[in-house]
């Protein structure tokens, strides 16, 4: 999330995930101590905190990614034309029933643009 999104505070995290405060603070911690995630304070209000992804983060979410896409996209090669435009017909169903928006910016996650 912070890696799409950009930076966050752990109540957009929690909302984000929906999941308790509680649940996501512990969630960071843990990406955190492993060097993937940052944590700020505000200096002007403590209690506001801003998270954002270290570059090691960066890197592993890159990483992932170009892997998701490589292997999404051997899949998407074996399909024909029509079953393509099948798939994405369902998988906009799918976003929209989850009331996630269908952009370009959210497809390109998932979805080759090389077919």
């Amino acid at each position: 999330m912070v890696s799409t999104r950009g930076p966050l505070n752990l109540a957009a995290v929690a909302a984000g995930l929906e999941v308790s405060a509680s649940n996501a603070s512990r969630i960071c911690d843990r990406l955190m101590k492993a060097g993937l995630l940052d944590r700020r304070e505000d200096p002007t209000d403590r209690r506001n905190v801003t998270l954002t992804i270290t570059d090691r983060g960066q890197a592993i979410f890159n990483t992932v990614t170009r892997h998701r896409r490589g292997a999404i996209e051997r899949v998407l090669r074996n399909m024909d034309a029509r079953q393509r435009e099948r798939l994405a017909e369902a998988l906009d169903t799918l976003a929209t029933a989850a009331g996630e928006p269908v952009d370009d910016e959210n497809l390109a996650l998932i979805w080759p643009r090389s077919l």
